[in-house]
């Protein structure tokens, strides 16, 4: 009897515990990946918001000397553009590529929170804005990303197609990404094993996505990569013919960027010298 009641009592607190992890993925999916971020000092040469609704998209552009390259940028689930101004943005600058850094809402000053459905009306109004500008068509520009502003650069990159695409630390999906979190805690570890992307709300898979892609791209992974293993990222893209997937020795899901800082130059220097240089008036 002893015995039943707590098997009883078990199988009541496992049964709430999936129930409560289902639940999440699939309702607050949003709450789970988006986060906020405080209000920052930055940089940039100028800047314009692009509005959804109660909540907005601020793109900072940061003009090289040259301005004749350029890329947009997608920051990671942390946001953080005065990092990056310090981290990626200089580098490039001296380099002569102009930067077009999209911070979504709740992000960096943005209004708002993000969802899923929100960054994904706002990334492409923002990329259309930017294309009207003139100064940096999105059809001769370079999308970058980090982490989940990886996975969004080649999500938005299939309605709007750049020259090319570079991203690090990026995973397979977000299945994939909530899997690799869940294993960090003890708590949460047996959440990791359940079937999260039948029941979860939106599931950006950088596969789905490649497959829709003729742009050239290139993806830089840490070996010790904490979220997706540079074996797991490069089994998921070994098929296009398009993706060139490369491993940064010693690095992880964190800074990948900056260890691999000369491969990440050299590379986007490749990707510019693909884009076909307009005609000359006659």
């Amino acid at each position: 009897m002893f015995i039943q009641r707590i098997l009883s009592r078990f199988f009541l607190v496992a049964s709430l515990y999936v129930l409560a992890v289902l639940v999440g993925v699939r309702f607050f999916l949003d709450e789970l990946i988006f986060v906020t971020t405080p209000n920052v000092v930055t940089n940039e040469s100028s800047s314009f918001n692009v509005k959804a609704g109660a909540t907005e998209a601020i793109v900072r552009i940061y003009h090289a000397k040259n301005d004749d390259r350029c890329i947009v940028f997608f920051s990671g689930r942390n946001g953080g553009i005065p990092r990056y101004e310090k981290e990626i943005f200089e580098h490039l600058l001296a380099a002569g590529i102009s930067v077009y850094a999209i911070s979504f809402p709740g992000y960096d000053g943005a209004v708002g929170r993000s969802t899923f459905s929100s960054v994904t009306e706002l990334g492409n109004h923002a990329l259309v804005q930017i294309n009207k500008i003139g100064a940096c068509s999105i059809d001769k520009s370079v999308f970058v990303g980090r982490s989940l502003g990886g996975a969004l650069a080649v999500e938005l990159a299939v309605k709007n197609p750049p020259a090319g695409i570079l991203v690090d630390s990026i995973a397979p999906s977000l299945a994939v990404a909530i899997r690799a979190k869940l294993k960090q805690n003890w708590f949460t570890l047996p959440a990791a094993y359940l079937p999260l992307d039948v029941f979860m709300a939106f599931n950006p898979n950088v596969e789905t996505a490649l497959s829709k892609l003729n742009s050239k791209i290139v993806i830089l992974q840490g070996s010790q990569d904490q979220v997706a293993s540079y074996d797991e990222v490069a089994g998921a893209v070994s098929s296009f013919p398009n993706v060139k997937i490369i491993e940064v020795k010693g690095a992880n899901h964190s800074n990948a960027h900056i260890v691999g800082q000369n491969l990440y130059l050299k590379e986007l220097d490749h990707l510019f010298e693909n884009i076909v240089p307009p005609m000359p008036e006659i």
